[in-house]
């Protein structure tokens, strides 16, 4: 049975932390060790969901196998009910090592944006690739991530989308996420058995599968969508009959690096000074949800722009 449908308020939040430098210490993908306690700056604001009963979700993208610590003990203290990943948790675009390369990728990601000229989008995708060279040294072993999951996992059920840089996944992740209990939504849903009872949670890849969005979209009940482009919501769902999700969840701008007067300087697929970079938005029948990301993935610093955890909190009636 589905949760009842009433209108209650919905609490957004944003927790900011510097991006921590280093790896996890002690054997590969093992368990972080304790840190101590910090304050942390937040900000909340009230919107409107519906929902039976007090549920609390936790939302990270883009930690891009950094250092998960503060994250983590972020989340051992809002101790939620479930934990949504929406992409780039991994690193995992090595050219030579699947079918896919940059010029596939760029390709994919650059469908249906009419607004982009070809030449304009051949500099534009130099430029990135240009910035992922500055990339700070990765962990070739993705023990970060590793160990990510499993702090996680042992919180709450983990429900991880795919975003643009995990253009494949290795036969060591599959085994870790079935070994760990981790739900991997590569154009496909699920059901979650929440405590205020089963809820569909959905995950639209960086390479989107839109006839499984066309079904997903209509099925009934109160519908989570993990997708780690926000672009995307407004080149493939809003104004048609697929703008159905009480709740859609969102990284991949990293909150457009600097951030000024509320508007990021520059974001992938975005462009430059666009304001779907970080916050919550109108959508037809709920919100998009915009992370600024876990993590800083080139030596440029971010700017007015921290790290974030993202609390989502459906309360219930009084």
């Amino acid at each position: 049975m589905m949760p009842a449908l009433k209108k209650e308020p919905l609490i957004v939040t944003r927790y900011s932390f510097p991006f921590p430098a280093g790896f996890c210490p002690g054997t590969p993908y093992g368990r972080c060790p304790e840190v101590s306690s910090g304050s942390y700056p937040k900000t909340s604001r009230g919107l409107h969901s519906e929902v039976s009963r007090s549920l609390r979700l936790a939302l990270i993208a883009d930690l891009h196998e950094g250092d998960p610590r503060a994250a983590l003990r972020l989340l051992k203290r809002e101790r939620p009910d479930v934990i949504l990943v929406a992409g780039d948790l991994l690193e995992r675009h090595e050219e030579g090592a699947s079918e896919w390369t940059n010029e596939r990728m760029d390709e994919w990601m650059s469908r249906g944006n009419r607004n982009c000229h070809p030449a304009i989008r051949t500099a534009r995708n130099a430029a990135i690739r240009l910035l992922n060279g500055l990339s700070r040294e990765k962990d070739s072993h993705a023990r970060n991530a590793y160990a990510f999951l499993k702090n996680a996992r042992a919180l709450a059920p983990v429900y991880y989308s795919v975003g643009n840089h995990e253009w494949y996944f290795t036969d060591e992740d599959r085994a870790l996420f079935m070994r760990i209990g981790i739900t991997l939504l590569d154009n496909a849903d699920t059901v979650w058995e929440s405590p205020a009872g089963p809820i569909l949670i959905g995950g639209l890849s960086t390479r989107y599968d839109l006839d499984w969005l066309d079904r997903f979209s209509r099925r009934p009940g109160y519908k989570l969508l993990l997708c780690h482009h926000p672009e995307y919501y407004f080149r493939y769902i809003q104004g048609t009959v697929r703008d159905a999700f009480d709740l859609i969840f969102s990284g991949h701008a990293h909150g457009g690096q600097w951030r000024i007067g509320g508007r990021g300087v520059f974001a992938p697929g975005q462009g430059f000074f666009s304001k779907y970079v970080y916050g919550d938005f109108p959508t037809a029948k709920g919100r998009l949800i915009v992370s600024s990301g876990a993590s800083n993935t080139v030596t440029i610093p971010r700017l007015g722009n921290p790290c974030e955890l993202v609390m989502i909190e459906l309360h219930e009636t009084a």
